[in-house]
């Protein structure tokens, strides 16, 4: 009993060992564990951030602008206290005006947060144009030259050529044909002007001139020339007969070849030149003149009509006077025409005063009387040779004083008709014609002398046979040439 007893009445004691209790304490132990090492294995990102200071500041500097000048943005960055890189969300607030100088301000605002930045527009007279230019040739050419011009400068509007009109181009070029100064005009947005002044003075495209003259000695020749804006001048070739130098920088030039006539090529330093022939001064020692022989007396052949008569007579031709001359002479077959035109004196000076004073010639002479038109000249001389037994390989023309004019064109213009021009006193409108015939001059040294010297030397340039019989004294001089025997036999052989 006491043992039963035992059993039942004494309390049991707390008994924390039993299986139910250890299954409790095994799971706190675990959990236990396991926060321990999540505590320890925890990185410090996981850890609560520390707040950091706000980052808001321009990228970039202030900003001057030239006047026009467009405005180039470089914007700000934002970083904030929880380092975010918000810089794309700021406001950015600009009013500037290119156009309108002064000081601006561009805001940017992030929230209550704002910076800004500083901009100034400068005054339109700090908006310089600057004109530049080459030229295509800078030396001496005969060709045009081209201008090639650049305008440097922000507010560039408009350029104005020299020759008026307006471009947008700040590079071009401009083709000149001569020289002188040429003006670019360069306009900014406030249509203010820059200018340059661009001269040019390279550019020849005339042909040198000058004058040349010949002295022929009995040692040789002497050649000067004399040039027309000699510093522009890059040589002379000297010709006379076969002779031709190469180009030479002297103006003079010496020979002991004997020859009478000299070209000379001038030549300038833009590639330009000119031929002029020279005037000859002859110093040679003079050659005496024979004495003219005698013209014989043809005889007359059988059946050929003969004219023994001189008559010196008024005639008309289709209502147009003129005088007629016929020898007095025994002369036999056909005799020489010479049709001859008076100058302003008319019938009073020179051979038609011979014929009036009873002078004899061995051939005909017909004087139209105030016509000087070749058209009646030429009917005249074929009405004659009808009439009277003219030898047409001997028709000669001539004219005195402002008769030489109209014989030389008559001449010139029916150049088969005639066999020989005779050029006396001539007037200042003799012209140059090369008729193609021969031709003989008869001048006076005081009468306009040197402009006979050069149309002789101009028809014999251009392959005429002209020559010059100087008289001492003045236009009346030479009006007794037809007094002269050589003349008469120059006339009478064909």
């Amino acid at each position: 009993m006491n043992d039963d007893y035992n059993e039942t009445k004494t309390p049991n004691r707390l008994n924390i060992f039993n299986s139910k209790n250890l299954n409790i304490l095994l799971i706190i132990i675990i959990i236990a564990i396991i926060v321990v090492i999540y505590m320890m294995m925890r990185t410090p990102s996981d850890k609560p951030k520390e707040k950091q200071e706000v980052i808001f500041e321009l990228i970039g500097s202030d900003v001057i602008l030239q006047y026009g000048e467009e405005y180039i943005e470089y914007g700000c960055k934002y970083i904030d206290e929880n380092n975010a890189d918000l810089s794309n969300q700021v406001q950015i607030i600009n009013n500037i005006n290119n156009k309108v100088p002064g000081n601006y301000k561009v805001i940017y605002r992030y929230n209550n947060d704002i910076i800004s930045r500083n901009v100034t527009v400068l005054n339109v007279s700090d908006a310089t144009l600057v004109i530049e230019y080459t030229l295509s040739n800078q030396e001496y050419t005969n060709q045009n030259i081209d201008i090639i011009y650049r305008v440097t400068g922000n507010t560039f509007y408009r350029v104005e050529l020299p020759n008026g009109k307006m471009s947008t181009e700040k590079e071009g070029k401009v083709t000149v044909n001569k020289n002188g100064t040429y003006i670019f005009k360069a306009y900014n947005e406030a249509y203010q002007s820059f200018q340059k002044e661009v001269t040019v003075t390279n550019i020849i495209k005339e042909k040198p001139t000058g004058t040349c003259t010949l002295t022929v000695m009995d040692s040789g020749g002497e050649i000067e020339v004399l040039a027309n804006n000699t510093p522009l001048i890059k040589g002379y070739v000297y010709r006379f007969g076969k002779t031709t130098t190469g180009i030479m920088f002297s103006n003079k030039y010496s020979t002991n070849t004997l020859n009478k006539k000299a070209i000379v090529t001038i030549y300038d330093k833009a590639g330009n030149s000119r031929s002029i022939a020279c005037t000859t001064i002859d110093k040679t020692t003079p050659k005496p003149t024979p004495t003219p022989k005698p013209t014989p007396t043809p005889i007359p052949p059988k059946g050929v009509t003969s004219y023994s008569t001189r008559s010196y007579t008024t005639r008309t031709l289709n209502g147009t006077k003129y005088m007629l001359y016929k020898p007095s002479e025994s002369f036999y077959g056909d005799i020489p025409l010479l049709l001859y035109f008076p100058g302003a004196a008319g019938l009073n000076v020179g051979l038609p005063t011979y014929l009036s004073a009873g002078s004899n010639f061995p051939y005909y002479i017909a004087i139209p009387v105030d016509n000087r038109d070749s058209g009646f000249a030429m009917n005249l001389i074929n009405h004659l040779k009808d009439e009277l037994q003219v030898d047409s390989n001997r028709v000669y023309v001539s004219g005195a004083s402002s008769g030489t004019k109209p014989a030389i064109i008559t001449a010139f213009q029916h150049k088969s008709t005639f066999a020989g021009v005779i050029v006396v006193a001539s007037y200042s409108d003799t012209p140059s014609y090369n008729p193609g015939c021969k031709m003989w001059f008869f001048q006076g040294t005081n009468d306009s002398y040197q402009m006979v010297v050069n149309i002789v030397n101009s028809i014999n340039r251009a392959g005429g046979n002209a020559k010059l019989t100087s008289y001492s004294g003045g236009h009346d001089a030479p009006l007794g040439a037809f007094k002269r025997d050589d003349l008469t036999e120059w006339i009478l052989n064909k």
